[in-house]
Order: structure tokens, then sequence, then C-alpha cells
């Protein structure tokens, strides 16, 4: 049995456009941390994802300024021991 301190934490890595091919550097970054996983959120899918990773199109979710409404994404993510406003 593997020990909750030992399994890689999950973490959300928000870019609007994912796996442009000349922004490679992004999704190696993270894998460089053994105990991070990233789930990859954003609003088009530019390029393949790396095998075994996670991710969540948002598509056409904007906001009235025709960005997106960043309290969405606060259902995606659990609760946490930090404050902040609700």
């Amino acid at each position: 049995m593997v020990a909750a301190e030992d399994q890689p934490r999950t973490i959300l890595a928000y870019s609007d456009k994912l796996f442009t091919p000349s922004e490679s550097f992004i999704p190696r970054g993270y894998s460089a941390f053994s105990r991070l996983k990233p789930v990859f959120i954003g609003h088009e899918q530019r390029g393949d994802p790396p095998p075994g990773t996670d991710t969540i199109l948002l598509g056409p979710l904007h906001g009235p300024g025709g960005e997106i409404d960043p309290s969405c994404l606060k259902a995606l993510s659990p609760p946490g021991p930090w404050s902040g406003p609700s």
C-alpha cells in the first residue's frame, strides 16, 4: 500500500490554448515534478497531449468581457485548507 504523502498531488494547470507545439516546455515542466499530477485546463487544444495526461476542455465558456469567468474554475477545485473569497 502506498502512503498518502507518496501519492502525486493533483493540481490544475490553466492555459487558454493547450499543447501549442511551440510551447512544449509547459507540460514537460510539470512532468519534472514527481509529486505533482497536473490536469491541464483550457479553451482550445492545439496539439496532442502527452501520453497519460488528463485534460479538461472548457470550450466556449466566456464571461461578459469575452474572457473566462474565473469563478467557473472554482467548481473544479476541491476545498482546501486555505481561506479566501467564496
